[in-house]
C-alpha cells in the first residue's frame, strides 16, 4: 500500500515476496523485493518523494531465487539509499538507479 500518490508514471514492475518461518511456533516474517521501471525524466521527482537519504545502511539483501531484474551488491554500495516510507513500510530501503526504483522491505 502506498501512503501518498506515486510521484510519476510506472512503466513496468516486477516483485517477489518471501515468507520466512512456518508460522507454527510464532508468526512468520516476510521479505519483499520490487523492481519498478520509471520514466527517465521523472527520476528526480521520485528521489524527492522518498525524503532524506538513509544515513548509514550497508545492509544489502537479495531474493533467495536469483532474479535477473535485481541489482548487485557492488551497485548497492555506490548509490543513495532512502527509507521505504513511500511504500508504507518502516524496515528496508529504496534505491533509484538508471530510471529504476528498487525496493527491499521486511517484517520483524
Amino acid at each position: 500500500m502506498i501512503r501518498q500518490p506515486i510521484p510519476g508514471k510506472i512503466l513496468d514492475a516486477k516483485f517477489v515476496e518471501e515468507k520466512l518461518g512456518d508460522g507454527f511456533l510464532g508468526p512468520s516474517d516476510y521479505r519483499f523485493f520490487a523492481h519498478i521501471q520509471i520514466v527517465t525524466s521523472e527520476v528526480e521527482l521520485w528521489e524527492k518523494s522518498l525524503g532524506n537519504s538513509l544515513a548509514d545502511t550497508n545492509y544489502y539483501n537479495y531474493p533467495k531465487e536469483k532474479q535477473d531484474w535485481w541489482f548487485s551488491k557492488l551497485d548497492f554500495q555506490q548509490v543513495q539509499k532512502y527509507p521505504p516510507n513511500l511504500f508504507n513500510c518502516i524496515h528496508g530501503w529504496v534505491v533509484v538507479r538508471n530510471a529504476t526504483v528498487y525496493v527491499y522491505t521486511y517484517t520483524q
